[in-house]
C-alpha cells in the first residue's frame, strides 16, 4: 500500500499536484500508527495471559471430558493460554484421597488425549491433582 501511495504521489506531483505527496505522507503515516496500535494491543493481551472466546470455549470441553471420568470429582480450575499458534494449558482435578499413582497417570493420558484430539492446536496441557480428603 505504502508503495503503491508512493507511485501515485510521484505521479500527482509530476502533473502538478505539490500536495499529493504530503497527502501520501499523512496516510502512510496514518497506516503505521494503526498497525502498531493493533500490534501493541495483541502483545498487551498475550503479556498478562488474557483469553479470548476460543479459549474459553476450549476450556469448557476440557472440563466436559473431566466430567466423563467416574473418579474425577471436580475439575476447578482450567486456564488456557495462547502461545504463539498453539495453546498450553493448566488443569486442576481433586480425585479420591486412597487412588493409586498408576491409575491418576492413566487418567491424566486420558485427559490429557481426548483434549488433544478435540481440540488440535493444544500442544501442552498440565494437570494437577489434589486428593479430596485434604481437610482446609
Amino acid at each position: 500500500i505504502a508503495s503503491g501511495l508512493t507511485v501515485v504521489s510521484l505521479i500527482a506531483a509530476s502533473f502538478g499536484f505539490i500536495i499529493a505527496d504530503a497527502i501520501a505522507g499523512f496516510i502512510i503515516a496514518g497506516i503505521i500508527v494503526s498497525i502498531g496500535i493493533v500490534a501493541i494491543k495483541e502483545s498487551s493481551y498475550m503479556l498478562i495471559d488474557a483469553c479470548d472466546n476460543d479459549c474459553i470455549i476450549q476450556g469448557d470441553l476440557i472440563r466436559r471430558i473431566t466430567k466423563n471420568i467416574n473418579e474425577i470429582k471436580e475439575a476447578h480450575l482450567i486456564r488456557l493460554r495462547r502461545t504463539g499458534p498453539v495453546l498450553q494449558g493448566e488443569l486442576e482435578i481433586i480425585v479420591p484421597g486412597d487412588m493409586t499413582i498408576s491409575r491418576l497417570y492413566e487418567i491424566k493420558e486420558q485427559i490429557i488425549s481426548e483434549a488433544k484430539h478435540k481440540i488440535p492446536e493444544l500442544d501442552r496441557l498440565s494437570i494437577v491433582a489434589h486428593p479430596d480428603d485434604i481437610k482446609k
